[in-house]
């Protein structure tokens, strides 16, 4: 009976003592024993900061909420560790090199007239002479005895020469490299103090590619009309013109100057 009496006021005292100060995890956030109203709101308050700030605001700082965001498509200075976007490559559109071309034949031809009236020795014949020695030192010197190759004017009016020329491509500014032969006819007239040229046919030997047994014949006039690898086509156009240009160059001088046997010794 006794213990039953200690039992009952036992259990009435707790009861007073869970009214006045709260459980230990009392869901009112406050901080244990001895918690005030004051401290209540304060708790209270704080916590609706907290809610405020949580990740998913839009004003706060943590990492979901802010335009710094890692996977913000906002701007940052570090750029933040979002997708990359590549940058689209920028593709410049070469031009496409032209050579003088004939609309009438559907050639690629380059042709001129070389006026020589201060040349005191430029006859029919002597013209005729300085050419086969500068085409012998520039082609090689067996090359009038192929007649497959060789059409000559006895009356020194006519030279016609079917070429076969390594073609030589400009990778850059100091290095080229070989990409098979270029065949072209040359064509000269001679009449005294002048002469005329005429560089046409030109075809392109490509040499054989993986399981090809021969070289392919391409004209030319094709690399210039193909829509289709322009850069490429351009290096072969380009080399041609700069191959022709050059004999033309040279031909000037060498048909212009006094033979030696003719020069004087006293003419400086």
């Amino acid at each position: 009976m006794k213990k039953l009496t200690i039992t009952m006021i036992l259990c009435v005292l707790g009861y007073g003592a869970y009214g006045q100060f709260g459980s230990w995890g009392d869901s009112g956030g406050g901080s244990g024993w001895g918690d005030t109203e004051e401290t209540k709101k304060d708790t209270a308050s704080s916590d609706s900061t907290v809610t405020e700030d949580a990740w998913g605001s839009s004003e706060g700082g943590e990492w979901g909420g802010s335009d710094d965001a890692w996977g913000s498509s906002g701007s940052s200075s570090t750029g933040g560790y979002g997708k990359q976007v590549a940058k689209k490559r920028e593709f410049i559109k070469e031009e496409k090199v032209l050579l003088p071309y004939d609309t009438i034949r559907k050639l690629i031809i380059y042709k001129g007239i070389q006026e020589l009236e201060d040349c005191e020795y430029c006859t029919d014949d002597s013209l005729y002479l300085r050419f086969k020695d500068w085409a012998k030192n520039e082609f090689g010197k067996k090359i009038f005895k192929d007649k497959k190759i060789l059409n000559l004017d006895e009356q020194y009016a006519k030279i016609n020469l079917i070429l076969t020329l390594p073609l030589e491509v400009q990778s850059n500014k100091f290095t080229s490299y070989n990409k098979g032969n270029v065949q072209l006819n040359l064509t000269m007239w001679f009449q005294p103090y002048r002469y005329k040229y005429l560089f046409s046919n030109f075809v392109h030997e490509v040499p054989p590619i993986g399981t090809q047994t021969e070289s392919q014949m391409v004209y030319f006039e094709y690399y210039q009309e193909s829509k289709r690898n322009v850069q490429e086509n351009n290096k072969y156009l380009k080399a041609v013109d700069d191959k022709v240009k050059k004999y033309i160059d040279a031909m000037k001088v060498a048909l212009n100057d006094k033979p030696i046997s003719l020069l004087d010794e006293d003419d400086w």
